[in-house]
């Protein structure tokens, strides 16, 4: 008879002394045995499983899969679903395998890093993508927070910078100025205003020049003006406060 589900073998026909024993119950121990034979795996490899290999569960100290002569590395069953492996994995160019290298740097979308990772000190930033080439991938700059920058807050119309202009700015240039009292005809000497004829000698309104030139006012003063920037809404609100999802670097210990 074949092995029971625990994989005991009992013998098919037991034989007492001084009794006689036949063929056909001989040979029935005898193809019994043959067909258990045949059922068990060669050590040589010659031929492979036709069903599950089952091992006892092990330890990580004394693994149920193990090798002739290195007894505590090979594999255990660490948890229900989970399998536990004894000693050092390599790659087969003789390297410590991992799925992250030591040092290796990530973001976690999570707020402590997880076990066998070291969060770095870094707080309150911006993730700026560069290339390779630029060399200063891993580095950090800059001097103000992220949250500083990017907030909702209000700028007066009032301290709005003033815009000094200069002549190299706006460009000398000159304002010609008709006293019309000769007609309309083309622009000359004859039909400028100057000071003593059109405005006296009244300093206050003065144009330039003299009584026997053209009289014109240059306008390239360093003066300060004011430009009124319209902000939309209220006028005064400025909104930088963008959503943003927190995250933190650590490294691969």
């Amino acid at each position: 008879m074949p092995r029971n589900g625990s994989g005991t073998m009992s013998v098919s026909n037991s034989f007492s002394s001084g009794t006689t024993i036949s063929s056909s119950e001989m040979n029935a121990n005898f193809t019994d045995f043959a067909s258990e034979v045949t059922n068990s795996l060669p050590r040589d490899g010659q031929a492979a499983m036709t069903g599950q290999l089952k091992i006892t569960a092990g330890t990580s100290g004394a693994p149920g899969l193990i090798f002739s002569t290195d007894t505590d590395c090979g594999i255990f069953r660490a948890a229900a679903d989970t399998i536990g492996v004894a000693g050092t994995l390599q790659t087969s160019a003789g390297e410590d395998y991992d799925a992250f290298a030591a040092g290796t740097s990530m973001l976690f979308y999570q707020a402590t890093a997880p076990t066998g990772w070291t969060a770095e000190n870094l707080n309150d930033r911006a993730l700026r993508v560069v290339s390779q080439a630029s060399g200063v991938g891993g580095g950090s700059a800059g001097t103000t927070a992220f949250s500083s920058v990017m907030t909702s807050r209000t700028i007066s119309q009032a301290n709005l910078p003033n815009v000094n202009l200069t002549a190299a700015s706006d460009g000398a240039h000159q304002h010609f100025i008709m006293n019309g009292t000769s007609g309309t005809g083309s622009v000359s000497s004859s039909n400028y205003m100057n000071a003593t004829a059109d405005f006296g000698n009244n300093s206050n309104y003065l144009a330039g020049g003299s009584a026997t030139i053209a009289d014109r006012g240059l306008t390239s003063s360093n003066g300060a003006h004011t430009h009124t920037v319209p902000l939309g809404g209220s006028g005064t609100a400025l909104d930088f406060a963008v959503q943003y999802s927190d995250v933190i670097i650590a490294t691969k210990d």
